[in-house]
C-alpha cells in the first residue's frame, strides 16, 4: 500500500483502487497484466450504442475545435468555451484508468481514525458498462505497482503521462505545443464535471500501433493487492488507523493501517 513518504502536499495520494470485472482479476493479480485500452475503441462503442458506456465521455480527449486564429500566417486552433465537445484527436492514445484519493478526501472519525466511503449508487454507475456491480470487484494496490507500470512503459520506449484527471468540462488552454506528443497526452486528462465523483487517475500512453497495449506486465507480489468483491446495495469503505509518535509539536514515525470492507448502503 502507500507509505507516509508517498504523500506530497495537497495531492496526498493514499488510496489507489481499480474496479475490475471478476473474469479479469486473475490476469491482473497473478500475471501482472496491465491493460491499456485504446481510447478510439470507446468512441466506436459509443457510436454503436451509448448504453454500453457507463461514462459517455470516457474517450472525449479534447474539445472539437471550431475556431482558429491567424498567427504569423499560420492558423492556430483555439480552445475554450466556443469549442464543441466531440473527439478530434487520434494519436493511438491508450489508457490504464483507476481511482486515486488522498487523506483529505477521508472523513475524520477520531484523532487517529479516518474513513473513505463509496456509496453503492456510485458503484452502480461505474459498473454500468461492466456487467453490473455483482460482476465486479475493487482491487486496491499501492505505490510499487504504479511505479512498476511506469518502468514497464519506459522499457518499451513508449511516451506516457500519469496524473489525476481534471474535471473542467473539456474547457482548457493547452500547455504544450499543438501537434506535439505531449499535447496528444495532455488531452487525455480532461473530462466532464459531472464525473468528478470518480476521482480518476489515468496513465495514458501513445502506442506505436493502432491497437490496445495488452502485452505489458508488471511484477508485483500478490500481497501487494487487496480484493473486495462488490455486492448490490453495499457501500465500499476504507478505514485508516494512523499511528505516530509526538516529537515536540511534530508527528514522527507515522504509519498507516488499512482495512477495507462492504457495508449495507441506504436505499
Amino acid at each position: 500500500m502507500f507509505r507516509i513518504e508517498d504523500i506530497r502536499g495537497t495531492d496526498d495520494h493514499i488510496l489507489a483502487y481499480k474496479i475490475v470485472e471478476n473474469q479479469y482479476i486473475e490476469n491482473f493479480l497473478d500475471r501482472g497484466q496491465i491493460y491499456f485500452g485504446l481510447l478510439r475503441v470507446y468512441r466506436e462503442m459509443e457510436s454503436r450504442d451509448k448504453s454500453d458506456i457507463g461514462d459517455s465521455y470516457e474517450a472525449a480527449l479534447t474539445n472539437q475545435v471550431t475556431q482558429y486564429m491567424d498567427i504569423d500566417g499560420e492558423w492556430v486552433e483555439i480552445h475554450g468555451q466556443n469549442a464543441g465537445n466531440t473527439i478530434r484527436i487520434n494519436a493511438n492514445q491508450c489508457a490504464f484508468c483507476f481511482y486515486m484519493v488522498g487523506l483529505n478526501s477521508f472523513e475524520k472519525c477520531t484523532e487517529n481514525k479516518y474513513r473513505f466511503l463509496i456509496r453503492h449508487s456510485i458503484l452502480e454507475k461505474i459498473c454500468a458498462d461492466k456487467g453490473g456491480v455483482e460482476n465486479c470487484s475493487i482491487v486496491i494496490f499501492g505505490h510499487d505497482t504504479i511505479h512498476g507500470i511506469y518502468k514497464a512503459l519506459q522499457a518499451r520506449n513508449l511516451r506516457y503521462a500519469g496524473r489525476k484527471v481534471v474535471y473542467d468540462d473539456l474547457n482548457y488552454q493547452p500547455k504544450h505545443e499543438i501537434g506535439s506528443w505531449q499535447y496528444a497526452l495532455e488531452c487525455c486528462f480532461h473530462k466532464r464535471k459531472k464525473y468528478a465523483y470518480q476521482n480518476e487517475f489515468r496513465i495514458a500512453a501513445l502506442n506505436t500501433q493502432d491497437s490496445a497495449i495488452d502485452d505489458l506486465f508488471v511484477e508485483s507480489a500478490k500481497q501487494d493487492f487487496q480484493v473486495v468483491m462488490l455486492k448490490p446495495g453495499c457501500d465500499f469503505q476504507c478505514n485508516v488507523d494512523m499511528h505516530y509518535e509526538k516529537l515536540t509539536d511534530k508527528a514522527v514515525n507515522v504509519s498507516f493501517n488499512f482495512t477495507h470492507s462492504l457495508i449495507n448502503g441506504d436505499r
